[in-house]
């Protein structure tokens, strides 16, 4: 069992950097200027051209699916927190973070060239390969690569 006091130490840590990820996300893909964040972008476009020609291509995609998972994940991170700190927390709350999750685990799909469908039923298989008989603890520190991704292309 975790005592309350680590747990609650442990995702702050995690949060740390969440706000300033989410304002370079809106920045990137939903023209939000951040304050904050300007003079950190003046520096980089004197370094490196980050994202060169940026077209709305597959990688782009990914990385937009990815940073919008990372930050709404951020969210119920900090939902939680809040509950455990005693700060009264809804289930709408809970439900609306989770809806963004789910909007861009289905970006993240689409830039893969997946259906969600397609990615459930190929973690199905893995997690079928993975524990034949139950969950077992030795299986889920030394799973069976090879053998999950073998289960996870033929789904």
């Amino acid at each position: 069992m975790v005592p309350h006091r680590l747990l609650r130490r442990v995702i702050l840590s995690a949060l740390t950097g969440s706000t300033t990820l989410d304002l370079a996300k809106k920045g990137l893909f939903y023209g939000k200027d951040a304050p904050a964040l300007r003079e950190e972008r003046i520096r980089l476009e004197h370094d490196v051209d980050l994202l060169p020609g940026l077209a709305y291509d597959d990688s782009v995609l990914l990385v937009h699916a990815i940073l919008g998972i990372r930050t709404e994940a951020d969210e119920l991170l900090r939902l939680l927190y809040e509950k455990l700190t005693g700060v009264p927390v809804t289930n709408a709350e809970l439900a609306d973070e989770a809806g963004d999750l789910g909007w861009y685990l289905q970006l993240l799909a689409n830039a893969i060239g997946k259906t969600s469908t397609e990615v459930v039923a190929g973690n199905v298989a893995k997690l079928l390969v993975r524990f034949p008989n139950g969950y077992e603890s030795d299986r889920a520190i030394n799973p069976n690569k090879a053998a999950e991704a073998a289960a996870q292309e033929a789904a």
